[in-house]
């Protein structure tokens, strides 16, 4: 298992590092695109899965076509966040269509509808975040890898902590695993990491302001992996998928990231202007 991962992340660094600082605005979006593509459909796939809908039938198929278009504008109007929101609002009143006209009383496309709805919310929204991030201005690339460094401090520091020293459930209805004092030791590495990035990379930034920023960044990430876990425990799934050898699917790789991406981007669009 440790080899598979190894060798994963061996193939998969150096493609990032293409598409996120060679490819330029445009070939990130589309990676993007192509991660928020498969990951809606292992979405679908969990919670549609005690279900007889298809991830093919018209609500999910919508929810793709909606996932597309906000990537596309968040590439192409990487300040306008209220046009995701317009996307939501038009997801919604199309899929309400959709499922009234299909409606029966022991039909289950009411709750077809809602479940497509919140996997819009929390995957391509939440993505295009950071095609935000990556677009808005020129140290987007450099953010773009202090993103994903501090999101493998947070896992790093929450694996060895919960390992040596975890004796505390955090959530042991979800997942069993995981401790209060794996959760301290991934907010320590992430704190303490990301204020020695920032002392060489920005120090432009506030020392307070980057602190409060990694700790509400190491506070949601762990509730990303754990929100996650609660889909797949509620249908009795392992994975999500099987796409990457040794990590399982898309999704069980960028559950932390979805939930840290739009608190990088309040910060870096918001808080510092």
């Amino acid at each position: 298992m440790h080899l598979k991962r190894i060798l994963s992340g061996v193939v998969a660094i150096p493609l990032l590092y293409l598409f996120i600082d060679k490819g330029g605005p445009f070939w990130f979006s589309v990676l993007i695109s192509v991660v928020s593509l498969i990951a809606l459909s292992e979405y679908f796939f969990i919670v549609l899965h005690k279900t007889k809908i298809s991830v093919f039938a018209p609500i999910p198929l919508l929810g793709f076509m909606i996932s597309q278009a906000m990537i596309y504008c968040a590439f192409r109007f990487p300040g306008r966040f209220d046009i995701l929101a317009g996307f939501v609002v038009l997801d919604f009143i199309v899929a309400t269509m959709i499922a009234l006209k299909n409606y029966s009383a022991d039909s289950p496309v009411l709750d077809v509808m809602t479940r497509q709805i919140l996997g819009v919310v929390y995957i391509p929204v939440l993505l295009s975040t950071l095609v935000m991030v990556r677009g808005q201005s020129d140290d987007g690339v450099a953010w773009i890898f202090f993103i994903l460094v501090l999101v493998a401090f947070c896992d790093t520091g929450a694996f060895y902590a919960g390992t040596f020293f975890g004796k505390h459930k955090l959530c042991p209805k979800v997942s069993p695993g995981k401790t209060i004092e794996g959760f301290v030791g991934g907010m320590s590495l992430t704190v303490f990491g990301g204020l020695v990035i920032r002392h060489f990379f920005f120090p432009e930034i506030p020392v307070g302001m980057t602190a409060v920023f990694l700790v509400a960044l190491s506070v949601v990430g762990p509730y990303g992996d754990l929100f996650e876990s609660a889909l797949k425990r509620s249908v009795g799934v392992k994975d999500s998928g099987s796409i990457i050898p040794g990590h399982g699917g898309i999704l069980d790789r960028i559950d932390a990231l979805l939930f840290v991406s739009p608190v990088a981007y309040v910060f870096k669009t918001w808080l510092l202007g």
